[in-house]
């Protein structure tokens, strides 16, 4: 399983690549303060404490949903990863 760190640095890629993109609109809008939060941890502006790591996780379960149920157990080692191990939408549609 994926540190807060790892998870942030996912999450990070994540901003860089997908922001502006109305596709996940919604997950940038919900996830207000967990995407600020991932960019602070990966440029070490913050310490996190209990409430932190919890805002970051949920951001996590967030981004694993929004890109096809993608496993939040897995340990990604990148975006490119975790996209690629996430659920395809055809076969997401079929288990529906």
């Amino acid at each position: 399983m994926l540190d807060t760190r790892e998870k942030a640095e996912i999450i990070f890629e994540f901003i860089n690549d997908y922001r502006g993109d109305e596709a996940f609109e919604d997950f940038f809008s919900y996830n207000d303060l967990g995407v600020p939060l991932a960019v602070m941890i990966v440029n070490d502006l913050v310490i996190l404490n209990e409430g932190g790591v919890k805002v970051l996780d949920e951001t996590w379960e967030s981004l694993c949903e929004n890109l096809n149920d993608a496993d939040v157990e897995y340990d990604y080692e990148s975006l490119n990863e975790l996209i690629e191990k996430a659920v395809p939408f055809e076969d997401q549609e079929e288990q529906e």
